[in-house]
């Protein structure tokens, strides 16, 4: 009888284009949907991130297939738990990549030798994955056992009360989850059970369903020593390691940053000797195909003599592979930096997070904007790239703290750059202070005394759009680790940067224009070079194509940041209003201007007379949008012109004022955009739709907007009213706070 195995899976890089049809969902201000939009291209009828335009384009072209992607090595938490399997004397088997791997997975769960299968759920932050993986496990093999652990299992834990958990649970699908912050030796403990027929139910840190109950184990820690658990890499050897591989030499992490939860759920830190350090690199090199090797160490370099050793033994045993590790800044100097550089490191990852002293204290975070600065100098002189990773909208963040970030990144210019809203995660220490500093909502949907997520999102997009001496690195599909992927493809590093340059350039292209817009040939010629792997030499100039597009968002900035002072000519900033609900009201006929003029400027004077009432203000700005564009017209003296003489300016105002550049018009689409650029405006853009434009039906911030009719009568929506003098005089402090919100919608 053939021996019963267990079946792990690795990863479900599940459909891309599968999670856009569910961002799509969301509201259109949403941070996730907003964010996930900055990283992919619609190109040839479908969405793609970075590497799958490559792909695409080498199918419209007839190359081979390379079949790119971000996963392709074999996965480490795979490695991990078959090692330790067989140590204990369980036989297993595995499949690395499920969409890959589909037909083989299905062969072996019918052939009878698959009693357990094994779900992780390393990089998962939603069900699906799990989800798409136990349904198919079901389809072919009913009477298997599944097995679900892993970080996302373990978060579930800690966020929900017993009921709820179950729920969750249920839905899921599994049998048998396991809540560790390691998990090893419970999936041993629980495959022994199964394989010698026993019970699992109450097994420590582990969750069996009963018949008509989910039964909890006791929750206990778990600690399995790295030097004591090292990976046989003979066991995979047989399918292939192929060139990547990643390991890592500590478990958890020695600092407790505010915005992270990793060190609670991780225990104490721990880490291997510079001498197991040495035998799990021999081993390494050992395999023979490994020329790429990522340490997984959330902080590598600590603590600093150790990796000084490391480093010292690296380049006396002259291993033949490139590496690259996250790295720490305050723990570290030039010399280090260089001993990094003849020991074969090629990149590091800077969780930077902020470039102002304020927030990483607010952060907790040990490393200041000296060390940063210092780091990426360093880095640069020694040929090893830096990857500047960004947190918009912490607690405390401002404009003013966020303006730190983005003069940092364009002063010292990381090779690449990313930024991403801030997730308020209930399972970081921050959550503990969310009363002190007015915390709200959750995940990607919050707010908080100096900002929201909505305006978070909106300065992420500026980073993106604007910063011009660092190039930057999509999210989604793609890492800093396809940098290197690429590299080893035969793509050169300038031309790695250059095609980056391209990609964006196309999503910012679509920003402005549309999805359905054809793409500029510029930008297509570069996606069809970048294809051509690995024949690609020599290497080419990068075409700056997204950074010339920056140029344009930051002339725009410019030209909107002189409206508002031309709005507000003594300073005095933002109106006291009060929110509420959208209005509708029906406009009159300006009884100055005679039948047989034309309509709709005439409604346009009755709209700026309306507003002058509400707003109490002489001096407006409308944008007027008509189906080829828009314009935005500066208009003056309102209070004190005659509808007559008002009607002739606003006619010839229209007829001599060009359509907006592009840029403008982005910008000008959210009130949110205008705030991420430092631009507060004293009083609401005046909107002005023309009868074949469609409105939109509401906005996040203040809004008046009017509808031109085709005929009939003219209408405005406006979410907002003045707030009342005497009221201002009676209750300051709650005007205050009205003021406070209109700066932030804005």
């Amino acid at each position: 009888m053939p021996i019963k195995k267990s079946m792990i899976i690795g990863f479900n890089d599940f459909s891309f284009d599968d999670y856009c049809q569910m961002l799509d969902q969301l509201a259109p201000e949403a941070a996730a949907k907003r964010d996930l939009r900055l990283a992919f291209v619609n190109y040839e009828g479908s969405r793609f991130h970075a590497l799958g335009v490559l792909n695409k384009t080498r199918e419209l072209q007839g190359l081979a297939d390379l079949d790119l992607n971000n996963a392709d090595f074999l996965w480490p938490v795979v490695m991990v738990l078959g090692t330790y399997l067989d140590k204990h004397g369980i036989a297993f088997d595995y499949v690395n990549l499920f969409q890959k791997e589909k037909d083989v997975l299905a062969q072996k769960l019918t052939s009878g030798t698959i009693n357990a299968v094994v779900i992780t759920t390393t990089l998962y932050v939603m069900p699906h994955p799990v989800q798409e993986i136990v349904d198919f496990v079901r389809s072919f093999a009913p009477e298997v056992q599944i097995i679900i652990g892993g970080p996302y299992i373990s978060g579930l834990f800690k966020a929900h009360d017993r009921e709820l958990l179950g729920d969750y649970l249920s839905v899921l699908g599994c049998d048998i989850y396991i809540n560790s912050n390691e998990g090893e030796d419970t999936l041993r403990q629980v495959l022994e059970a199964l394989n010698q027929n026993r019970s699992v139910i109450g097994l420590s840190r582990t969750a069996v369903w009963d018949g008509d109950t989910w039964v909890f184990g006791a929750d206990e820690p778990e600690y399995n020593e790295l030097k004591e658990n090292f990976v046989n890499y003979k066991l995979f050897e047989p399918r292939g390691i192929g060139r990547f591989l990643s390991t890592r030499t500590a478990k958890s992490c020695p600092y407790s940053c505010a915005f992270c939860g990793f060190p609670q759920r991780a225990g104490k830190y721990r880490y291997l000797s510079t001498r197991d350090v040495e035998r799990e690199l021999d081993a390494v090199k050992a395999i023979g195909t490994v020329d790429t090797l990522t340490f997984l160490d959330d902080t590598f370099n600590v603590p600093k003599q150790r990796f000084r050793e490391i480093m010292q033994m690296m380049i006396d045993n002259q291993y033949n592979f490139k590496w690259n590790s996250f790295y720490r800044s305050d723990q570290g100097d030039p010399e280090t930096i260089e001993l990094m550089a003849r020991a074969g490191c090629e990149g590091v990852f800077l969780g930077i997070e902020s470039a102002s002293d304020k927030m990483l204290a607010l952060m907790r975070k040990t490393s200041r904007r000296k060390n940063y600065e210092q780091a990426i100098s360093a880095f640069r002189s020694v040929g090893i790239a830096t990857h500047a990773s960004f947190i918009i909208g912490f607690p405390g963040e401002t404009i003013d703290t966020v303006q730190e970030s983005l003069d940092f990144i364009e002063t010292f210019r990381p090779d690449t750059f990313r930024a991403q809203v801030w997730y308020c995660d209930p399972l970081t220490p921050i959550w503990n202070d969310r009363e002190k500093y007015g915390i709200t909502g959750s995940g990607f949907d919050w707010a908080h005394d100096t900002m929201d997520s909505e305006l978070a999102a909106s300065i992420t997009e500026r980073f993106f759009l604007t910063a011009q001496n660092s190039t930057w690195l999509p999210q989604f599909g793609f890492e800093q680790w396809s940098l290197f992927y690429l590299h080893r493809q035969g793509m050169e590093q300038s031309n790695i940067l250059g095609y980056l340059d391209g990609f964006n350039a196309a999503v910012k292209h679509q920003l402005l224009h549309g999805d359905e817009v054809e793409l500029p040939a510029s930008i297509v010629d570069r996606f069809r070079f970048s294809a051509h792997l690995p024949a690609q030499s020599p290497a080419v100039p990068q075409s700056r194509l997204s950074m010339e597009s920056a140029t344009h968002f930051k002339a725009a900035e410019a030209r909107l940041r002189a409206v508002a002072a031309w709005l507000d000519p003594q300073n005095i900033g933002a109106m006291l209003v009060h929110t509420g609900e959208q209005t509708q009201t029906a406009l009159s006929w300006p009884e100055g201007i005679v039948n047989g003029s034309d309509p709709d400027v005439g409604w346009i004077v009755a709209f700026l007379k309306h507003a002058s009432s509400i707003l109490q203000g002489s001096r407006f700005v409308w944008q007027h949008v008509v189906k080829e564009g828009s314009r935005l017209i500066a208009i003056d003296d309102v209070d004190r012109c005659s509808e007559t003489a008002l009607y002739d300016r606003v006619a010839t105002l229209l007829a001599q004022t060009p359509l907006l550049d592009s840029h403008d018009n982005y910008l000008l689409s959210r009130n949110s955009r205008l705030g991420a650029c430092g631009i507060v405006l004293c009083q609401p853009v005046l909107r002005v739709f023309a009868d074949n434009v469609v409105a939109p039906s509401s906005d996040s911030g203040l809004y008046m907007h009017l509808l031109l009719p085709g005929n009939g009568q003219g209408r405005v929506l406006s979410n907002f009213v003045r707030w009342a003098p005497e009221l201002h005089t009676a209750d300051a402090q709650s005007s205050l706070a009205e003021q406070a919100v209109f700066v932030r919608v804005q």
